[in-house]
């Protein structure tokens, strides 16, 4: 029997088709949630829910996407971000009182930093 012949009769029957997705590389690393509710990886800060702060949780580190698992649940997904020292958070992990002063723009801030007095005042400037 040749090779071909053994390929056939043996190897053949048993092979499936690729899958859909080409497999994608990745890192794992095992992070300790911050208490602003971030992980850190590779300079960079990705948010995960609140709940979660100072619990351990594996990160998934691709190459385009950072995704942390909670007990083998997916509690977060973020693009990566570029360079250092970003932060990129997400409105729902956030707590409700962090979610209220996040949209506060630059002028808000002011205005109630003159409410308070012109020491604090001086401090937004």
């Amino acid at each position: 029997m040749s090779r071909a012949e053994l390929f056939a009769a043996v190897d053949a029957p048993a092979l499936r088709p690729l899958p859909a997705e080409p497999y994608a590389f990745a890192l794992w690393k095992r992070c300790r949630v911050a208490p602003d509710y971030h992980v850190e990886v590779d300079g960079n800060w990705y948010s995960v829910p609140y709940r979660l702060i100072r619990e351990l949780v594996d990160v998934r580190i691709a190459d385009r996407t950072v995704e942390a698992f909670y007990k083998g649940e997916r509690v977060a997904s973020h693009a990566k971000s570029p360079g250092r020292r970003n932060h990129a958070t997400l409105a729902d992990h956030m707590p409700s009182a962090h979610r209220r002063h996040a949209s506060w723009t630059p002028t808000r801030i002011s205005f109630v930093a003159e409410k308070i007095g012109p020491s604090t005042a001086a401090l937004t400037t």
